[in-house]
């Protein structure tokens, strides 16, 4: 019942395939190691209603609250071990290491573990910022730190405060351009080796994650687009305020992929997309919706919205209806045309 408590105990063990298994996310490889989803999750109570959908192979499996961590890790000596969370302990003895582990609120818990290599950081206010990244890609892991701090920079100030002390990102091969955790983004080392141009975008849609998704949730499974569409807008809005003369190439490549999409609308859950039209119409479509809302609202006004909306929902999950409606208070106008055109009903 609210308001009452319960201690759930139990213990299993998981056998890890070294193929690469959805997205990568949960995968062995030779010199690493990602554990992402790796224990059963709490379901989210909405509406009256458990959300039990079992995700599908496509976009983001996780549906979460908040919660806190306490999580202790044993684990061979010479693992660089990247969490969620700080560490707040470690015992070594002669060929193991024993972390102790402590979060804020986060809505899932990550771990990575790789052998040798090269970490660079700077410190970005309060928060502390790593890359982890195979040595011969140092320059570049360089560059992701820089870009990094910006996005920290520029969404904390136009929206609400980066939450917590770490951030982290890891380059490991998995098969997604990158993925984001509370307080860590994953982002694939293929992407390393190419022009700084699409990385710098992975990066950065990566970081905007820490806002939507972590710091305010919804449902992925069945509205994709409350998170990844309005992900894709604040990665628009970095590149508007920091990577001007990038604009222009970025809005063209998410409109070519939205016109080789079907008519779709960006409202459905992932199952009715398929992986192309995915990324044509919740990230592509998905993009210009939030541009018309901010030409609607003005971009000041719209700025604004968006900042009220995290602070807030901060911590908390919401619904299609609830962004819209919170919209509509905000500039206390009608955007229901708007949203039954481009989202649906």
């Amino acid at each position: 019942e609210p308001d009452e408590q319960t201690v759930v105990t139990f213990a299993y063990t998981l056998t890890l395939s070294e193929e690469s298994l959805g997205y990568g996310r949960l995968a062995k490889y030779e010199d690493v190691l990602s554990l992402s989803h790796a224990y059963p999750t709490l379901s989210v109570y909405q509406e009256g209603v458990w959300l039990e959908d079992f995700p599908p192979e496509l976009g983001d499996p996780l549906v979460a609250e908040t919660s806190l961590f306490e999580v202790v890790i044993s684990a061979p000596k010479d693992w660089q071990v990247i969490t969620t969370g700080q560490t707040l302990g470690q015992t070594l003895t002669r060929n193991r290491q024993r972390l102790s582990i402590s979060t804020g609120p986060v809505r899932d818990f990550y771990l990575a573990a790789t052998l040798e290599f090269n970490e660079v950081n700077k410190q970005v206010g309060e928060t502390t910022v790593r890359v982890f990244a195979p040595e011969k890609f140092s320059q570049v892991a360089t560059s992701v730190l820089e870009t990094t701090a910006k996005a920290l920079t520029l969404f904390s100030d136009l929206y609400t405060p980066y939450p917590y002390k770490e951030f982290d990102i890891v380059a490991i091969p998995v098969d997604a351009g990158g993925i984001e955790y509370p307080g860590v983004i994953v982002i694939t080392s293929g992407l390393l080796a190419n022009s700084f141009g699409r990385l710098g975008s992975v990066v950065v849609h990566e970081v905007a994650h820490q806002w939507s998704f972590n710091l305010v949730g919804s449902d992925q499974i069945n509205s994709p687009w409350l998170d990844e569409s309005l992900t894709q807008y604040l990665t628009w809005r970095f590149q508007k305020e920091a990577n001007s003369e990038f604009i222009t190439g970025f809005e063209r490549y998410w409109q070519e992929l939205r016109e080789a999409s079907p008519d779709m609308p960006i409202g459905l859950p992932v199952a009715a997309y398929d992986e192309r039209s995915y990324r044509g119409i919740v990230y592509g479509k998905g993009l210009f919706f939030f541009k018309a809302l901010a030409e609607e609202i003005g971009q000041e006004n719209f700025d604004e919205a968006l900042r009220s909306y995290f602070e807030t929902y901060t911590w908390r999950f919401v619904s299609a209806g609830e962004l819209e409606g919170w919209l509509e208070r905000s500039c206390t106008c009608e955007l229901s045309m708007l949203f039954d055109e481009w989202v649906g009903k």
